[in-house]
This record gives C-alpha cells, sequence and structure tokens, in this order.
C-alpha cells in the first residue's frame, strides 16, 4: 500500500481497490474489474492500517466503509472536490483500465520513456 498525494476521481481505476483515510472514517473503493482476492486484501489492509495508526484518534471509532463503483454516496463524492457522475458513467462502461490509457496518451511520437 502507497500513500497517493493530490489523489482524484480519475485515480480511481475499476481493475482496482484503493483505501481513502478520512480520519474518523476509512473508505474501501472497490473497482467493478478488480479481483476478487484483491477485494479482499483490501480489507485486510484497512484492518492493519487502523492498527498502524499513530496520529492520536480514537481507532475504536474509526469505521469502514466498503463502495462499490459506480454507486459512490455522496458522502463519498464530496472527498473529490470535481466529482463526475458523467466520468463514472464512462468507466463502467468496458475497459477503464484501456480507456485510462487512452484518456492519457501522448502524441504518436512522444518520448515515454525507456522500456524495460
Amino acid at each position: 500500500m502507497k500513500e497517493m498525494p493530490n489523489f482524484t476521481q480519475m485515480d480511481l481505476v475499476g481493475n482496482d481497490c484503493y483505501i481513502l483515510d478520512v480520519y474518523t472514517m476509512l473508505y474501501i473503493w472497490i473497482g467493478h474489474d478488480s479481483e476478487k482476492c484483491e477485494r479482499y486484501s483490501s480489507k485486510k489492509k484497512a484492518a492493519k492500517y487502523i492498527e498502524s495508526i499513530v496520529d492520536g484518534r480514537d481507532k475504536e471509532k474509526c469505521s469502514v466503509v466498503e463502495i462499490t463503483s459506480g454507486s459512490e454516496p455522496p458522502f463519498f463524492q464530496v472527498q473529490f472536490p470535481n466529482w463526475s457522475d458523467e466520468y463514472t458513467k464512462e468507466f463502467l462502461s468496458g475497459d477503464s483500465y484501456a480507456k485510462l490509457k487512452a484518456l492519457h496518451a501522448t502524441p504518436e511520437g512522444a518520448f515515454t520513456g525507456f522500456n524495460a
């Protein structure tokens, strides 16, 4: 698990799961194309994350809420200043990873790094 600064709605890729910490609540966002083992692993990681908290908050009062892509309630959406239901609907139809790659594609011939 790694921290993602400046996390936005566009970072929520449908073939993955994410944990969002908003201090009194921990959201587990479950992508519609994520693997069953990944979903299970996210729940275990959330529990382990709460155990490791050392910022003074009451761990017993930190709730864990599972959110499924496409069914994000308003209390989750407000964590993302520019939330767009249209963007979510677009990525729910088809391969979200391929769409994300196309959305962020570089112009033909542009340098994109070295292949490993």
